[in-house]
């Protein structure tokens, strides 16, 4: 903070500025018009107006920081949940967009905005944009989806162009099989496992929709809940190193309670059905 004076102290006026400004406004002060004029002084002196926050931004940084301010700018000295959010808005993004083909498409589109430069309509948020077309792509080849269909990049785990009729006793066929019919893709091997995203023989079964989406919800309940829960740890050390333990007590440790009994019991069940073996 500093004092700015004017006419023999009958005018007294207080400005915020940032730390890394004290060269230059110090600079200015000595020019022989304002002398004496401009002295920095602490934040605490004679006052009880709380600081302004002060978060300089770039092109990689605006478009997050521009989403934190919608639900409220950080006080200040607080920890910045821009950072987190650089991470987790296009990964999120990618979860939802998740397509080979039409995150290529966005990833494209923001390639072309980074050639255009700052001069582009969309030039504070090309570098959001690739992140969230990479994102997109990312999470396309996981669902293995390329404009929602199945794409067989490494060889499948099953013999596509032949069907068995499926017994109980038969431990060589998959049980996610088409329930119009008793005939299955036969499994080549056991030990085979498909090196990225779902097998693309989940294109070709009946039941293959309900799968993509039960595990696209599972997976969405499993990191909304993770996302939250750092939410509420990244309150927790603002609560602490700020001393606001009404908040701390009522917010925190309240929030922490009802997230991780509700929601994240519901992630135990969703782990433990995973993890539990289906006889067939």
């Amino acid at each position: 903070m500093m004092r700015l004076k004017a006419g023999a102290e009958q005018f007294v006026g207080f400005f915020w500025c940032p730390v890394v400004e004290f060269p230059t406004i110090e600079r200015i002060s000595q020019d022989s018009r304002f002398t004496n004029a401009i002295e920095p002084i602490t934040v605490y002196d004679n006052h009880s107006i709380e600081p302004p926050t002060h978060i300089p931004t770039t092109d990689l940084t605006w478009l997050s920081q521009t989403l934190v301010n919608l639900y409220g700018i950080p006080h200040y000295q607080e920890a910045n949940p821009m950072i987190i959010s650089l991470v987790t808005f296009p990964f999120l993004f990618g979860m939802m967009f998740g397509d080979i083909g039409h995150g290529s498409i966005v990833l494209i589109f923001a390639l072309f905005t980074i050639w255009q430069g700052e001069k582009g309509p969309l030039a504070k948020g090309r570098y959001m944009m690739v992140l969230m077309g990479v994102s997109a792509v990312y999470c396309g080849l996981i669902y293995n989806e390329f404009f929602a269909l199945k794409l067989n990049l490494w060889e499948s785990c099953y013999d596509l162009d032949k069907k068995i009729r499926w017994t109980p006793s038969q431990s060589i066929v998959t049980h996610a099989n088409d329930h119009k019919s008793d005939y299955v893709y036969k499994r080549n091997s056991f030990n085979c496992t498909y090196p990225i995203g779902t097998d693309p023989v989940w294109g070709l079964t009946g039941n293959g929709l309900a799968f993509a989406n039960g595990i696209k919800m599972k997976m969405s309940v499993i990191f909304g809940v993770l996302h939250m829960m750092i939410g509420v740890m990244h309150k927790y050390t603002n609560a602490i190193y700020i001393k606001r333990w009404a908040s701390l007590i009522t917010e925190c440790i309240g929030g922490s309670i009802i997230l991780l009994f509700l929601f994240g019991w519901m992630d135990l069940l969703i782990y433990e059905k995973w993890l539990t073996p289906i006889d067939i």
